[in-house]
């Protein structure tokens, strides 16, 4: 798993952080309509995270924001299987299916974002609101992708899936638009002042002074009401799994067409009896 938002990459929000992959697990459940439409459901637990500090953009590494997010999402695609080989490896068995498809669906993911500070403790940021903003933790998602999976003895089934899942919100790491204002900055708890603001205060002297910047002198990043994200683009996250699946026995008369076998090889049923 990883994620395309304000947090790290070079040019926000266009890149994707791929140094900061982090993991997703799940499960989900198949069923065919027609040979060429399925519909599946799914559940998610990932985790998405993201640093200023890898980051080549030097406003960024200034900044010095992190996060990570836990993710959890329900959702529901729709397959179209594009390639259908019944004979992988021109066995003759028909024990090996191959199979590509499309997906693309509607789903809904909560997330928390946490950071780090620097006793090393972690804070969950949506209750702090550092942006003076109290965002929901619930967003729709829409997932998409391509897959690819391999049917084995007739039962079971081995896959790969790369999907992408544009969001309603910009603040799956805690970063959409400005920092606080003095007035917001007076009235908030002091944990949320820190969190607001990590600028990295000796990295921004030390880039005015060697020219790597062209900030004026004495200027102070992330000073009351500056920009702190990103807020023309909400945040893209992304899962590329490998999965494992056993083939449910249908009873269904095209099920028997495609799965029903006698010694490795298609077995078709007479459809009436002999007439003499």
């Amino acid at each position: 798993a990883t994620h395309m938002g304000d947090i790290g990459g070079p040019n926000e929000p266009t890149r994707i952080q791929a140094s900061r992959m982090e993991y997703v697990v799940g499960g989900f459940y198949r069923y065919r309509l027609t040979p060429k439409f399925f519909v599946k459901g799914s559940l998610s637990y990932a985790r998405i995270s993201g640093a200023d500090s890898y980051s080549k953009d030097p406003v960024k590494i200034a900044r010095n924001l992190s996060f990570r997010t836990t993710l959890y999402e329900l959702a529901g695609t729709i397959e179209y299987h594009i390639i259908d080989i019944k004979d992988f490896g021109g066995t003759g068995r028909y024990n090996t299916f191959f199979n590509t498809y499309v997906f693309a669906g509607l789903g809904v993911a909560y997330f928390d974002p946490m950071a780090q500070r620097d006793n090393g403790d972690w804070v969950h940021l949506q209750p702090l609101m550092t942006e003076g903003v109290d965002y929901s933790q619930i967003t729709p998602v829409v997932p998409f992708g391509v897959g690819a999976h391999m049917t084995f003895d007739r039962k079971w089934r081995l896959g790969i899936e790369l999907g992408a899942r544009p969001t309603f919100t910009d603040y799956l790491d805690d970063v959409h638009d400005k920092y606080l204002t003095t007035a917001q900055k007076a009235a908030a708890d002091p944990l949320t002042v820190e969190m607001s603001r990590r600028v990295n205060d000796q990295y921004v002297k030390d880039a005015i002074s060697s020219g790597i910047v062209d900030w004026p002198t004495g200027y102070t990043m992330g000073g009351p009401g500056q920009t702190r994200g990103g807020a023309k683009s909400n945040d893209w996250y992304f899962f590329g799994t490998a999965n494992v699946s056993w083939l449910i026995r249908g009873k269904s008369n095209f099920y028997r067409a495609r799965y029903h076998f006698a010694k490795g090889h298609r077995y078709k049923k007479r459809r009436s009896r002999a007439k003499f």
